[in-house]
């Protein structure tokens, strides 16, 4: 064997070889693809959780605040800022 089929041979090999890594390594990124998939669903998932865990929370200060005499003076400034809100979104819409 000359020296151009010993080449041919293991560029051959090489190319091979680089196929073989090739589709291995595309079949890892489908992994990974799917792994973030259902970690971007659980972040969305725990990001609802959140939200609603702070608006429970913040119901759980306006009833609390009720129950004194000096929340009674914030909770009616919070239900205020909440109208003054509300009629905004109100007004928005209208447009």
């Amino acid at each position: 064997m000359d020296e151009t089929e010993k080449l041919l041979i293991s560029i051959s090999e090489k190319t091979n070889k680089l196929i073989g890594r090739n589709i291995a390594l595309k079949s890892e990124i489908d992994v990974f693809r799917i792994k973030i998939e259902k970690l971007e669903n659980f972040l969305k998932d725990k990001n609802v959780e959140i939200e609603n865990l702070s608006e429970q929370n913040n119901i759980l200060k306006i009833s609390k605040s009720i129950k004194t005499e000096e929340g009674a003076v914030d909770t009616k400034k919070k239900i205020n800022e909440l109208v003054r809100e509300i009629d905004k979104c109100i007004g928005l819409l209208n447009k």
